[in-house]
């Protein structure tokens, strides 16, 4: 039998970008029902009809956040393959190897409260969610994970890395743009050449001749 009641005034999405724009504001740690409530001009009860609690409210939210991360990433894969001519498969290769792990900060940028939630479920040191919700989490950023693998297996098939496994080095190389994200508020106190886009050029230099990539062709790549 379905909820009665009067018809919601509020759609799941108006929940879910009511927390978000909370998150923005204040950060992820002090989210909580009744704050949502009160940014939509309701009632805390309200909110169960669309979730079962705070927990599910940020399962939600971070599903929601993975996906949009997908699908910009998609775009930004299919954008290069537009463009681009792969007359040379290797260098085109590390072209969209670059892209791909590239845009892990430039949705930090774009996208920040969005950014912050897949963040808080990668790299939070706190356990945030039970074992369950974040096995579900995590099925969802399993889409993810395995765009980024698939590119590295392409490049490794393209001869522009050496034999390796796809998925930890797609762990390894998250993690490490992850960590220096953390330094970019220290842009406007550093020089050019410590500042993040300078570092992390640097990073997936390094990270990539060390996965067999050839140092010359990767210096072509990160220049354009």
């Amino acid at each position: 039998m379905g909820k009665r009641g009067p018809k919601p005034r509020h759609t799941l999405d108006d929940l879910l970008d009511a927390a978000t724009e909370l998150i923005d504001i204040d950060g992820f740690r002090v989210l909580s029902m009744s704050g949502v409530a009160r940014r939509l001009g309701t009632s805390v009860s309200g909110l169960y009809r669309y979730v079962g609690g705070l927990e599910e409210l940020v399962v939600a939210l971070q599903k929601r956040a993975i996906e949009q991360y997908r699908d910009g990433l998609n775009r930004a894969i299919a954008a290069l393959d537009v463009e681009a001519t792969p007359s040379d498969p290797a260098r085109f290769a590390l072209r969209r190897l670059v892209t791909s792990f590239g845009y892990y900060s430039e949705h930090g940028e774009t996208h920040p409260a969005s950014h912050r939630l897949l963040a808080a479920f990668i790299s939070e040191p706190s356990v945030i969610l039970s074992s369950g919700a974040a096995r579900s989490v995590d099925a969802t950023l399993a889409g993810v994970i395995a765009i980024n693998a698939a590119i590295l297996t392409a490049a490794r098939e393209a001869g522009a890395l050496s034999e390796g496994d796809d998925v930890q080095r797609t762990y390894l190389l998250w993690a490490s743009l992850h960590g220096l994200g953390q330094f970019r508020k220290r842009d406007r106190i550093l020089p050019l050449h410590l500042q993040h886009a300078a570092l992390q050029k640097r990073l997936l230099y390094d990270m990539l001749v060390g996965f067999g990539a050839r140092a010359e062709l990767l210096d072509e790549v990160l220049a354009t």
